[in-house]
């Protein structure tokens, strides 16, 4: 799985493949195993513990690119 950005100069560039790397692990999830379920009118799922989430041995090998600039970072 790869994702890129072009964020400006990225001052902390771990933090930032950090972030990419949970975004593309939340999306795995959507992808996969979201939804909300309903019940008699009630969603069933009241917060995150009732929600599966992606695992790391269900995620595929992640490759976060940084697109080089000499901008300035963006907020």
């Amino acid at each position: 799985m790869h994702t890129a950005i072009d964020c400006g100069v990225a001052v902390t560039p771990d933090r930032v493949k950090a972030q990419m790397e949970g975004a593309m692990v939340f999306g795995l999830t959507i992808g996969l195993m979201g939804g909300i379920s309903v019940k008699d009118g009630v969603v069933v799922e009241s917060n995150f513990h009732d929600s599966l989430m992606t695992r790391i041995h269900q995620a595929p090998p992640m490759f976060a690119h940084i697109i080089e600039s000499s901008q300035p970072p963006e907020a």
